[in-house]
Order: structure tokens, then sequence, then C-alpha cells
């Protein structure tokens, strides 16, 4: 064991200090060592090469010679004590305070801005003559000033390559996400909820429709880097090269429309580029919980990201102006509207999964009936005999010929045993869908998927030339309806009547043959009085009627429809709150058909 002593040549007052530090070392065993003798270097012969061992020779490119060489300049004029100033934190920086339409970050002028790298990422802060924290971009509206070039921060590329499935209830997130790489909804969630720095590709289409809708101003938009070719209802086909060139640290992907082939994955993995599988949206039958979460989600795998907005924040203000919506029109329509299955109550909500769906005890007494046309079919006989009664009952033109050369609508297909996102809205309002059958979709043999049902006045078993693909319905069909049991009931009520006063239609141009149809003497939607053909409203990510991140805003858009005699300003101040917040942007300028309505005058002989 070896002692050691530092003996150092210590000064009295006017005495001189020596500069040579003197160590004086002794070993139990062998006694005083020789201080002034040389160290012992022993080599192995034929030892191994160390590759780990790296060469500090100095690269010809480093160019040393025109490096200056320089001492630190020390500020002659420091306070005296010695001390440095400790700046003290601004209550308006390190994002305590939340923009207004959004949770913006703000940087005080000389923070770091988000990889503390000023020259690699761009100025967040104020430019020349501006006071110190404040920003140049308007936070009220999402930013028309630059906030930053967040978007042009080096890709991440910091994961294993592994693939994490969010789907199930019980799910792991990679962690330190920066830049993700996203397709249609996808790239629209991290977009509202990131702001400028975390989307490092999208698609064309969706790229194209935010720009031309002036959305996200300001968030870098136009560059950048296209990685998916497609849309909504045909699917996305991904170039690979483009994504690992973006370099992201996650790509988004549902396993259905935006997908990724073995091999396209196994490319991803090599190149250290994690993939996480979000639930499924954009579908009629996608879960209204499913929605929620994939925001949910995507705000939890960014959360400590450098982005323009926080990103885990503005999923939770998500959660709460889709639960405020669902929450007041609940309250006012006093629980879920009942639907007649059979000619009895239903005691469900059309929602998950349950063979007939969940049942609940808030029930209301309100209820209003409407039909959705989802599609629409030429396949019909375009020229027919009316089928229009039911018991006692009759409609107009029943036993005659009918001209069905406009086509039929057609009601929801669903190919899971979900229940359509859009019963669940609707009954959250007071309304139900007449034009969806009560029991559970079930397709033949397979139990997973139904044929969508014509959506007409009266029986559709002679109108119908396809029967492998639609599904045929004795009388009244889905634009009668009971209002108690079929048994009892002394009348049948139809689309028009006050308590089924509108018809709605997926889209304009389904409203449009709807009219014309109707408008006809003897055309297959004339009902022998007026009703109203309204249009479902499409939104950023497509059809209010589909699993978007604005479907929810359905349930106070068919409230103001039917109970509130076509008042909307109670659904535009959601809309409009909910744009301004996630999009940046006006309603106004991105949304479709929020008040388009006709009116089918179904002119009597």
């Amino acid at each position: 064991m070896l002692a050691a002593l530092l003996v150092l040549s210590a000064g009295m007052c006017g005495c001189k200090f020596t500069s040579v530090l003197t160590q004086h070392v002794e070993d139990e065993q062998l006694g005083e060592l020789d201080e002034s003798a040389n160290p012992i270097y022993r080599e192995t012969p034929d030892a191994p090469e160390d590759s780990t061992r790296t060469t500090n020779t100095i690269s010809d490119s480093d160019r040393v010679d025109d490096q200056e060489q320089t001492l630190p300049v020390y500020e002659q004029s420091a306070a005296e004590d010695g001390t440095t100033d400790i700046r003290e934190q601004r209550a308006d920086s390190a994002d305590t305070d939340n923009a207004s339409t959004g949770n913006q970050r703000s940087y005080a002028e000389g923070d770091n801005e988000v990889a503390g790298e000023s020259e690699k990422t761009g100025s967040a802060t104020s430019g020349e003559g501006e006071g110190e924290g404040e920003t140049s971009s308007d936070t009220s509206t999402g930013g028309e000033g630059d906030p930053g070039d967040l978007q042009n921060l080096a890709g991440g590329i910091g994961g294993a390559g592994e693939t994490f499935d969010t789907t199930g209830t019980d799910y792991e997130l990679p962690e330190d996400v920066q830049h993700v790489a996203a397709a249609g909804q996808y790239a629209t969630i991290v977009q509202m909820l990131a702001g400028r720095g975390a989307l490092v590709a999208a698609d064309s289409e969706w790229a194209s429709s935010v720009t031309d809708q002036r959305l996200f101003p300001g968030e870098g938009i136009e560059d950048l880097p296209i990685a998916w070719r497609g849309d909504a209802d045909t699917g996305y086909e991904v170039d690979i090269d483009a994504v690992i060139a973006a370099e992201p640290d996650v790509v988004l992907t549902d396993n259905a429309l935006v997908k990724l082939d073995d091999a396209e994955q196994a490319r991803l993995a090599a190149a250290g580029i994690d993939v996480v599988v979000l639930p499924r949206l954009g579908a009629t039958d996608t879960p209204d919980d499913d929605v929620v979460k994939a925001v949910s989600i995507v705000g939890e795998l960014l959360a400590g990201a450098e982005t323009q907005f926080d990103a885990l924040a503005m999923s939770d203000e998500y959660a709460s102006q889709h639960d405020s919506v669902i929450d007041a029109c609940l309250q006012t329509n006093g629980g879920y509207s009942y639907k007649m299955e059979y000619g009895t109550s239903f005691p469900g909500v059309y929602q998950g999964t349950a063979d007939s769906g969940i049942e609940t005890t808030q029930l209301s007494s309100v209820r209003y009936v409407t039909a959705f046309i989802d599609s629409w079919t030429a396949d019909v006989n375009a020229s027919s005999v009316a089928i229009r009664r039911y018991g006692n009952a009759t409609l107009y033109l029943d036993g005659e010929p009918i001209d069905a050369s406009e086509g039929a609508g057609l009601s929801l297909t669903i190919e899971s045993k979900n229940f359509p996102l859009l019963a669940y809205y609707l009954q959250v309002a007071g309304v139900v869908d007449n034009a969806y059958e009560g029991v559970k979709p079930v397709a033949g043999g397979s139990g997973m998927a139904s044929e969508p049902y014509l959506v007409v006045p009266g029986g559709t078993r002679n109108l119908i030339t396809d029967t492998t693909r639609v599904s045929s319905r004795t009388a009244p069909s889905a634009l009668w309806f009971a209002p108690s049991s079929v048994a009892t009931a002394a009348s049948w009520l139809k689309v028009g009547d006050e308590g089924f006063p509108i018809l709605i239609t997926k889209d304009d141009d389904m409203a449009r043959r709807v009219v014309a149809s109707a408008n006809k003497v003897d055309g297959l939607y004339n009902v022998g009085s007026p009703y109203r053909v309204q249009v479902m409203p499409t939104g950023v990510s497509g059809s209010w009627a589909d699993g978007t991140v604005e479907s929810f805003l359905v349930s106070p858009w068919v409230e103001g429809l039917f109970k509130n005699d076509g008042n909307l300003e109670r659904c535009k101040s959601y809309v409009d709150q909910f744009y301004a917040t996630f999009y940046r942007g006006s309603a106004d300028s991105a949304l479709a058909d929020f008040n388009t309505s006709y009116t089918a005058l179904c002119t009597v002989k």
C-alpha cells in the first residue's frame, strides 16, 4: 500500500514562495523510492491492436493554421466582490403563459432557442428594437410572423427502429421524440398540437389542402418534404426514401389507410426510425374514444419536443373542448335520445362494440328523427311500382309507377363490429338515424359487416338490381317511422313532419339528386309534402360523419338544426373556437357546407 505525503514549501511574511512542488512517496515494503528515477514502461510483444482507440491526427480540412489562438478576455469593470450576476426567471418566459389560441412557447431575449443554437434554428425572439421577451409572431392568430425556423431542425433518427402499437389498452411510446413524419389526418393532429417544429414530412394532398385553406399560417407547411401520395379515400402510398431523407424520429401509421409493408418497416428500422401505430381514424365506424385517444397519444409522444406549441397541453385542450361540447348537448337534451327497435324503445347508446350498443340510464324523452344518406347508387330499376303502405297507413304514390332514374341514396356501410360514429353524436343531441337499423350490423356469414340499405320512402324489394350489394327493406323504410310500438301505432310519420323535419346527405351532389327526384311529380323521393335536405359539413380531415378530430361538432350542429329552428350560432361559436385554437385560421375559409340546405318541394299530381 502506497502512502503519499505532499510537502509544500511554505513562506512566512517577507519570504519568497518557491515554485517547486515536491512529492515524497514511501512504500511499506520497498521503503523509500527514488523520486528522480524515470518511469518504467513495459511492452507486451505481439499484443493485439485495440480497435476501440481513436487517433488524434488532425485532418487537412481542419485548417489549423488559419485558426486564431486567442485567450479569454475578462471585463475589467467587474463587481468588486467578484460575484456574477444571475438572471432571474421572467414570469412571461419558459412557457408560463398560454397563447390566446393555444399554448405557444415564448422565449426571453437571450434564451437558447429550441436546440440552444440560434444560428442553427433561426430566432424566435423579437427583432431589433423590440422589448425583451417579445415575440415577432402574433400568437392570437397562430403566428403571422416567424416563430423561429423550428421546422428545419436536423432530424433525430435517435431511436432503435422499433414499432409501438397503441391500439390496445396498454402501450408504450418511444422517448425523446422531436420530429415526426405523418400523412392525412395524422399530419393534421401533429400540426394542430405542435405547430412549427415537429412535422418533417407529410402527404401532398394534405399539404396542398391546408395551404389553400390558409390554415397553420407561418408554420412552414409549404416547405415540408412530400413523402406520401394519395388521399383518405384511396389510401396513401409512401415514398420510403423521402421519409428517411426527412430524418424523423417517428413515423405514424394506422395499418389501414397509412400502411407500411415489411420491407418498408425494415428500412425504417435500419435507419433507426421508430414506427408508432395509432387507432384508425377517418371511418364511419371509428369510435369516438379512439379519436380522443389518437390526439392524446400524439400529445404524449411530443411532450418533450421543442416546438412552437406545447403539444401535451394542446392535446389536453382538445379533450377539454370535446368533452365540454358533448356534455353541453347531453345536459340540454337530458341524456341520450332513444331509437325505436322493432317498435319498442331501444335503451342503448350506439357506440362501442357491444352486441346492442352500450346500455345507459341516461335516456332522454326528447326524440327527433332523421335519415342520413352516406353514398349514392344508380343500380336501381329506373321505373318501378311504389310500395308505400304499412297496415292502415299509406304514403303518396303507393301502388303507382315511380321514376327512379336519379338513382337512390344508401345508408352507412359498417365494416367492423362497431356502431356508426354518427349515430352516437346524433343521440347526444336528441336525434336518431332512422336509416340505420337498430340491430347489430351483420353480413351474411361474416359477422363483420353489413350491406347498405336504400334510403327511400317505402319498400325497396322491387327497386334493387344488385341484391348482393344492397339489402332490401320492407315498408315503411327509412323515410317513415313509428312514434311508438308498431302494433299500436295509429299512424306513421314521414320526412317533413314535425318530428322528422330534415333529411341529411353526406355531400352536396347527393342533396341535389334527392331534390331533383323529389320535385318530379312521380319522383322516388316525392313524399307528397315539402321537407328540408341538409348537407353534412366537411372539415379539414373530411366529412364530419367520419371519424375525424372535428366529428364531435356534429352534436351541436344537429342540435341547432332540429331543436333551435335551424339556428347554428351556438355550434358556430364552438367551431370558431376550435379552428382558431387548433388550425390558427378561420372556419369560414376551410369548412364546407356548414349551412348548405335545400327544400324538396314534392309537387303533388
